[in-house]
């Protein structure tokens, strides 16, 4: 095993600014854990992002190194559950926020952040998934529980260019849905027909005030990553029984109702918190994902980066200048 890897690094400087980059670290530096892991693969999640900026929210010490999601092999153990050689995905836990994450090519963490998978588990496609994959399946999962059968349905998506949304939208027509995309960037339209949308509204008209406590009802199921007032608008616009899976404030983690969409239509708001998930319930969405729901044109959901690139890429992020869907770290 090497003595130094590299990593992205966040450091504070003055004035509250952040800079991020590549370094080389030492191995002995890593934090307490019972596992280490040589990553594989990484991604990128909406909270890697506000990590790298410093967010008090997400991250408080500095120097570093974000990064939700790793998938690789542990290559040392104490726990009796994993053994050196094994698989494992790693995903929704604290890692990243402030326990150095996955932006590394070596990652220590406790036993109970690590789900273990088989020998032949595609690493690569299931950092393309990630959390915010993870995060739109169990909310699509929850739908079905409520709603049954989702072949034919009506559904919504908000974000619906970003990683959590893209992949929402993709599943949502492989299980047979009429998916309307709410999209702010016309340029992204060709991207949301390709991977399923049959519909797209323009954001910000949708988001325009509707004073009205009940609007013409559209949609049967909705998955909103957005909060504020596109939650709020979505709910008005419910048909009868209608029931939306929330996962996300990328907009406001506030948002204005009135009970009428509850107590006339029989609207249902389902909250989806994917880090509460337990192992059993991880397991049977993993395999629908990695086998039933998996999209047909799944390899237009992501884009596939080195660690070298990292810096470059969340530069374009932050810039508005890159490209839909997901980004996935090769750290080989």
């Amino acid at each position: 095993m090497k003595d130094q890897y590299q990593a992205l690094v966040v450091r504070k400087g003055e004035n509250r600014t952040f800079t991020y980059g590549i370094e080389a670290c030492e191995l002995e530096n890593l934090p307490k854990g019972e596992l280490t892991i040589r990553v594989a693969y990484s991604s990128i999640n909406y909270k890697d992002l506000m990590s790298c900026q410093g967010n008090p929210a997400v991250t408080r010490r500095f120097p570093h190194t974000p990064g939700t999601d790793a998938a690789g092999e542990v290559i040392q153990s104490t726990s009796t559950q994993f053994k050196v050689g094994d698989k494992v995905l790693v995903y929704t836990y604290p890692m990243g926020m402030n326990h150095n994450g996955g932006f590394s090519q070596y990652i220590r963490i406790p036993a109970n952040w690590a789900m273990k998978v088989t020998p032949n588990f595609n690493l690569e496609k299931a950092m393309a998934f990630g959390t915010a994959g993870f995060s739109a399946a169990l909310s699509i999962d929850q739908l079905q529980k409520y709603v049954g059968d989702l072949k034919g349905k009506q559904a919504i998506v908000s974000g619906a260019t970003g990683g959590l949304g893209s992949i929402a939208v993709a599943i949502l027509n492989k299980l047979g849905c009429d998916v309307t995309a709410l999209n702010g960037k016309k340029e992204t339209h060709d991207f949301l027909l390709e991977i399923g949308a049959r519909d797209i509204l323009d954001r910000q008209q949708f988001e325009e005030d509707a004073p009205q406590n009940l609007l013409s009802q559209k949609w049967d199921i909705g998955v909103d990553i957005a909060g504020g007032s596109i939650l709020s608008r979505m709910l008005k616009s419910m048909n009868d029984n209608g029931t939306i899976a929330a996962t996300g404030m990328v907009s406001n983690t506030s948002f204005d109702a009135n009970v009428l969409p509850f107590i006339l239509r029989g609207v249902k708001l389902l909250g989806v918190n994917a880090e509460s998930a337990d192992q059993p319930t991880r397991q049977q969405i993993w395999r629908k994902m990695m086998g039933e729901w998996m999209p047909e044109n799944f390899e237009r959901l992501y884009h596939v980066i080195t660690l070298d690139q990292l810096s470059d890429t969340l530069d374009a992020i932050f810039a508005n200048q890159h490209q839909s869907g997901r980004y996935v770290i090769d750290m080989r």
